[in-house]
This record gives C-alpha cells, sequence and structure tokens, in this order.
C-alpha cells in the first residue's frame, strides 16, 4: 500500500483489507502522521465496512479524520475538488490549518 500525492494530498487505497496485525497498524498510522506533518492531507478510498471497522479497532481513525475516508475513490476525488474550490487552492484541499 503506497500512497500516491498530488500537491500537498496523499491518496491511500485499501481496496481488500486493512492492516492485518497491530505492527502494520502502526506502521500505517506512523505513515500518515509523516505525512501530515509534513503538511500532506491524507485520504482513504476504498474502505468499505469490515475494512472502516478493522481501522477503528486499530487506532487508524485517531490520525485520519473520518471526513477523510471514503467508500471509493470516486468520492474521494469529489469531496477533494469540492474542498479545493470551496478554499479557492487545489494544493492546500484538505489540508490542516
Amino acid at each position: 500500500m503506497k500512497p500516491s500525492t498530488i500537491g500537498s494530498v496523499a491518496f491511500v487505497t485499501m481496496p481488500l483489507t486493512p492492516p492485518s496485525s497491530p505492527t502494520s497498524a502502526k506502521v500505517l498510522i506512523s505513515l500518515v502522521n509523516e505525512l501530515q506533518a509534513s503538511g500532506i492531507a491524507v485520504y482513504f478510498a476504498d474502505v468499505h465496512g469490515p475494512v472502516f471497522g478493522r481501522a477503528r479497532e486499530t487506532g487508524l481513525l485517531e490520525a485520519v479524520d473520518e471526513e477523510r475516508i471514503f467508500p471509493t475513490v470516486d468520492l474521494a476525488i469529489r469531496a477533494l475538488e469540492q474542498r479545493a474550490s470551496a478554499s479557492g487552492d487545489e494544493d492546500r484541499a484538505g489540508g490542516r490549518s
């Protein structure tokens, strides 16, 4: 699972399963925290029921706001476009203030 970056946004797709061990969850949370500390907003896409539940159990939802988790890539991109349009700045869309 390698994030794709566009400007100051990283997309991570999780189409099959979430981190299955505490170690892999810690690595993913560490990556999310590092990206966010660098000013990169992180969004997750292809996250469905069981994956979402596992993300909650592993603490991933504490690192990523639930509003940045989407069931499809299309919905994630639409939300990012709407945020960019509302702020008038595509590179800062979804970024933490």
